[in-house]
């Protein structure tokens, strides 16, 4: 049975020099874990995704990033261009709209798998295709082995920094087929909290896929929702200082969010 907690996450009660040392003690102890196990990035192109990447190399682990041959806005990315981004980091091109293109990609054994995936437009087809089947196709390419059961929620109250997180897992299955292969122990996905109200289809096609991460059976799961990052938010206000309207969904309430800041 699955277990639940819900915890406030406030760093203003933490004092500066206690959160510097829990810090470092938390980078050493997860480089100590990361010992030679393999992550792997979906989505490493994306302004998320580079912070993971950059971050899982810095902890220790074989780090992946996987992009496609045109990668970033417009397809204006070289593959040259995005090995240039990751120093020290293996990349590798590939199609996510097919399991078998990300299997040929990818190396021989995989450990972690981080999708930081999200449609660019959030239109109907692209968020079906991106958000639902593409990260569906992440995960039937890596699976795993499985232990223990907890959710975790952090809320966002004031000015607390937060975000949603549901870590789970299911002991006793594996994947049947030869897509799972890879034999990843953990699947880390990157949704977003707005789909806990879903009214759009990006939220509807990224709950869909929680869905069925929740329910594959095989692997250990984390999924992490945070509310928007600042820069989605200076995007806007950049538009509008050139002379451009403001993207607004309904009355405002809609959309409604406490930013992270960066």
């Amino acid at each position: 049975m699955a277990t639940s907690t819900v915890a406030k996450l406030s760093l203003s009660r933490v004092p500066k020099c206690s959160r510097s040392v829990k810090a470092r003690q938390l980078k050493s102890n997860t480089t100590a874990e990361a010992g030679d196990k393999t992550a792997v990035v979906f989505g490493a192109t994306g302004y998320i995704g580079k912070f993971v990447v950059n971050e899982l190399q810095a902890r220790g682990y074989k780090t992946v990033a996987f992009a496609r041959s045109k990668s970033g806005i417009g397809g204006k990315k070289s593959e040259d261009d995005v090995k240039a981004d990751f120093p020290g980091v293996d990349v590798c091109f590939g199609d996510v709209s097919s399991t078998e293109g990300i299997l040929e990609a990818l190396p021989e054994k995989v450990d972690l798998v981080f999708s930081c995936m999200a449609s660019r437009t959030g239109g109907v087809k692209d968020s079906w295709d991106i958000d639902y089947q593409a990260t569906l196709n992440c995960l039937d390419v890596d699976a795993a082995t499985a232990i223990g059961v907890t959710v975790t929620e952090v809320s966002v109250h004031k000015k607390e920094v937060g975000a949603a997180i549901v870590t789970s897992a299911h002991p006793g299955k594996r994947g049947q087929d030869a897509a799972r292969a890879k034999g990843a122990e953990q699947f880390v996905l990157l949704s977003a909290i707005c789909v806990q109200k879903p009214t759009l289809t990006f939220q509807k096609a990224k709950l869909k896929f929680e869905k069925a991460l929740q329910e594959a059976g095989d692997i250990k799961y984390s999924i992490v929702r945070p509310t928007a990052f600042f820069k989605s938010l200076g995007g806007q206000v950049k538009s509008v200082s050139g002379g451009g309207p403001y993207v607004m969904f309904g009355d405002g309430c809609l959309a409604a969010c406490k930013p992270i800041s960066e």
